[in-house]
């Protein structure tokens, strides 16, 4: 739920509603974000002129998502795959567009 209604911006940058990068902000996220294994899905709405050309070109591609979290570094296995620890209680913060996203161009 902390992805719903966040700012989508231009590039990765911290976000609050005291420090807001205004001339960032192209959009944000709508209130339906859900995870959908193994995505976290959510929509959006782009309100910039010049960003909407970019992403109906396909010149713009990618998201990125800025987050905090809390680091539990209990080794363990997910899904028969060993990790040394895991993010707990993400937060969004906000999605940027990016040229290479961390979870690809998928």
């Amino acid at each position: 739920d902390t992805f719903n209604s966040l700012p989508v911006l231009e590039h990765h940058t911290e976000t609050s509603a005291n420090a807001h990068p205004r001339e960032l902000t192209v959009g944000a996220t709508m209130d339906n974000a859900r995870f959908e294994s193994p995505y976290l899905k959510v929509g959006m709405v782009i309100f910039d002129g010049t960003t909407i050309q970019r992403i109906q070109s396909g010149a713009q591609r990618e998201l990125s998502c800025g987050y905090a979290y809390d680091a539990d570094m209990t080794p363990g296995t997910y899904e028969g795959k060993p990790y040394d620890g895991r993010m707990t209680n993400i937060r969004g913060n906000h999605v940027a567009l990016v040229d290479r996203g961390r979870a690809g161009p998928d």
